[in-house]
């Protein structure tokens, strides 16, 4: 289910639907591929084929819960094998065990604050110049810039954006805000574009 949602991505990296199923991926995968008892005991009440969720798959769809998808290798893990506290100010967690990064939490733990990206923003921009400028501005004013507006979820009224000058795992949903009611508007009349 991972490598399948890791080949949606690179097929098209801004889907709304992917995100989505990103987004909800435990529950998907719970409901697709879950233990449930087909019911069919002698004596059940229940309906023949009607799943019934037992003990065990209820304790492994709460344990999801603490589980973290990595941005890279979408594959999941628990959350001793991330790092949150990194210096870089993109603030996204790292997989210690992805074979793509290639990372260790000694190398973490020592990194500079001043000078060390992670490996995420430095692997999305063409030079270090470029991320060594949006730090202060970060920093100094704990404004960002958006890029463009990704997606709307309309049950919680956010919108879900990319940031200028920061990796896809840095992207969010926040509440509207004047900053980026350009990007919003943009966001839309594609929307009306494609018939949505």
């Amino acid at each position: 289910f991972c490598i399948l949602l890791q080949a949606m991505t690179e097929y098209d990296t801004e889907n709304a639907h992917i995100a989505h199923l990103i987004a909800y991926r435990y529950y998907y995968r719970t409901r697709l591929f879950s233990d449930c008892s087909s019911g069919n005991s002698a004596g059940s009440t229940e309906q023949v084929g009607r799943p019934r969720w037992t003990k065990h798959v209820w304790n492994r769809a709460h344990a999801a819960d603490s589980l973290q998808l990595c941005t890279v290798c979408f594959l999941d893990d628990v959350a001793h094998n991330f790092y949150f506290d990194t210096v870089c100010d993109c603030e996204c967690a790292l997989h210690l065990k992805c074979d793509a990064l290639r990372i260790t939490r000694s190398e973490l733990d020592e990194a500079d604050p001043e000078t060390w990206f992670c490996p995420l923003c430095v692997a999305t921009q063409q030079s270090m110049t470029i991320l060594q400028q949006r730090r202060p501005l970060g920093s100094q004013s704990g404004e960002f810039e958006v890029q463009k507006v990704l997606d709307f979820d309309a049950v919680r009224e956010l919108y879900v954006v990319k940031w200028k000058t920061y990796p896809a795992s840095a992207n969010c949903a926040i509440e509207l805000s004047a900053s980026f009611v350009g990007s919003v508007q943009e966001f839309w009349a594609a929307q009306i574009e494609k018939g949505v």
